[in-house]
């Protein structure tokens, strides 16, 4: 069990590391459309209050480190904006819509935590005026809001989870109160998530690992139903079967089969590349939109298949 909890923690390291490599987003309804002077703005403002990390912290590119106390020492805390997702409306009842941005911040332990961000935009100014913490280690389904507050539908620990496996599917609800993102009391009770939250979606393969993505005429898909996967894999209709692990997240890939159709070498080649580092997977979490399959390269390597959703199987 030990071992078993030392791989996901490396995994989750692995993937809060890539996720500035992966900007493609796929929460359309709950969005606006951002220009790409918006977005710098987002990647170079102030934030405070983030979890894990002491006063105000200034982006540079969307990212953020601690400088170390000796020269050449290991920096600890750490915060990446996940600059694909930003929320638009109003929060405070002015009619005047507010932004919501989400960043991951690391105090340099364990943790992994989820922040999200209330920005005011005056006279083209973006201004941090409040930021709550979401959760350690949670998974960010999706986000909207409506009726001035902040809906978050996430995997967060629950009280038989341990700390590092998320477990609970529940929705929070937050509201802005005097430049203060207040969570509301929520009398519904989590649910225990399973493998079966994949079938809510159809994915597409978007990148090999967080820096290398997807030929664009290269076609890989995903679907999950009733313990098999099956999708297209650049030339061939696939399948395997799955076992989920005892935790949320944990899993087990048996041999994949296809059909036999031939292709030009560069899909077969994607073909076969993809399904022997699906049956490698051994964890998947759900970030934001995007489906990651984890996978080990070695002993301590971490790599990962990237999917989007998309409004139907390819």
């Amino acid at each position: 069990m030990v071992k078993t909890n030392r791989v996901r923690a490396m995994l989750l390291s692995g993937l809060f590391l890539g996720l500035a490599a992966c900007t493609s987003s796929s929460l359309k309804p709950h969005t606006y459309t951002q220009t790409s002077a918006d977005l710098k703005s987002f990647k170079s403002m102030h934030f405070q209050h983030l979890a894990g990390v002491d006063g105000e912290i200034h982006l540079i590119n969307g990212a953020w480190q601690d400088v170390p106390e000796e020269e050449g020492g290991e920096s600890i805390a750490k915060v990446q904006l996940l600059s694909d997702i930003v929320l638009s409306g109003d929060l405070d009842g002015d009619n005047i819509p507010e932004k919501v941005v989400f960043l991951y911040s690391t105090g340099g332990g364990s943790g992994a935590y989820t922040n999200a961000a209330v920005v005011k935009v005056e006279n083209k100014v973006f201004t941090n005026i409040a930021s709550s913490l979401l959760g350690d280690r949670i998974q960010l389904l999706s986000a909207k809001i409506e009726n001035q507050k902040l809906i978050v539908d996430l995997v967060q620990v629950g009280e038989d989870d341990p700390a590092c496996c998320a477990g609970e599917r529940a929705t929070q609800m937050w509201e802005l109160s005097d430049d203060h993102f207040v969570q509301m009391p929520n009398e519904n009770e989590g649910i225990r998530a399973k493998i079966d939250i994949l079938s809510e979606h159809h994915w597409q393969l978007i990148s090999w690992q967080n820096n290398e993505a997807l030929a664009k005429d290269i076609v890989i898909s995903l679907e999950y139903k009733s313990g098999r996967f099956t999708g297209f894999a650049a030339c061939n209709r696939y399948f395997a079967d799955v076992k989920a692990g005892d935790a949320f997240g944990d899993l087990q890939v048996l041999m994949p089969g296809s059909t036999k159709m031939a292709c030009d070498e560069e899909r077969m080649k994607a073909e076969h590349r993809y399904l022997s580092l699906l049956s490698k997977s051994t964890n998947f979490r759900l970030l934001a939109g995007k489906l990651y399959f984890s996978y080990l390269n070695g002993d301590s390597f971490v790599e990962h298949l990237v999917f989007k959703v998309v409004d139907k199987a390819p």
